[in-house]
């Protein structure tokens, strides 16, 4: 779960604070924010330099959602698509070696549900404080970037979304699960009351002209 507790603007940096909420409690805190209802955007270059919690039992994650009514099944349509919108994951930091997910999900989250995502090398992800991940945005491709390189180029037609998308920066912990690295419940920091963090340099949003 997450509350304001969760998120602080400091020192002209963006917060997300890891942390159990009690001693004895099974709820993790994991803060998040996002543009919606205050801005949207269809194509153009996106970036984010920010530092990524070691992936510990929860990830960090830079990522855009569809701002129209519906998210990825506008009017409850399953097209088959990300065309009219889908979940773009910028960075999923959800790996201790040097690599993350990026990628799309389209179609809703049940049993329509479509993705196309991989994990992509990023040298020294864990080595250094601050990194800039980046998606270069147009009618005809998404383009990855990492540091300024590029890490993954998806052009085909079904798959380029054609609608405006919020942005979403949030944080999650995790059980026992396949997907990030470790367990929460045996992070030793955490459950003795530490709180880890990830934090925000900026965030920039480029238009095509």
């Amino acid at each position: 779960m997450s509350n304001a507790e969760a998120v602080e603007e400091k020192n002209g940096r963006a917060y997300i604070y890891y942390k159990k909420l009690k001693e004895n409690d099974t709820t993790y805190l994991a803060g998040r924010f996002n543009s919606k209802g205050k801005f949207a955007t269809t194509y153009g270059f996106l970036e984010c330099r920010m530092h990524i919690v070691y992936p510990k039992g929860y990830q960090m994650a830079f990522w855009m959602m569809p701002a129209q009514e519906g998210g990825t099944t506008p009017g409850g349509i399953k097209d088959g698509t990300a065309r009219d919108g889908a979940e773009i994951d910028i960075i999923e930091g959800n790996r201790q070696s040097d690599s993350y997910f990026c990628g799309l999900h389209w179609d809703g989250y049940g049993d329509a549900h479509q993705s196309n995502g991989e994990q992509v090398s990023a040298s020294a992800l864990h080595d250094r404080d601050f990194h800039v991940f980046g998606l270069e945005w147009s009618a005809d491709y998404l383009k990855f970037y990492y540091d300024g390189k590029l890490t993954r180029t998806l052009d085909q037609p079904g798959l380029i979304p054609q609608v405006p998308h919020f942005l979403y920066f949030s944080g999650h912990c995790f059980g026992e699960n396949t997907w990030v690295d470790s367990d929460v419940r045996s992070n030793i920091f955490i459950q003795n009351g530490g709180t880890a963090e990830s934090y925000i340099d900026y965030a920039r949003v480029y238009k095509r002209i």
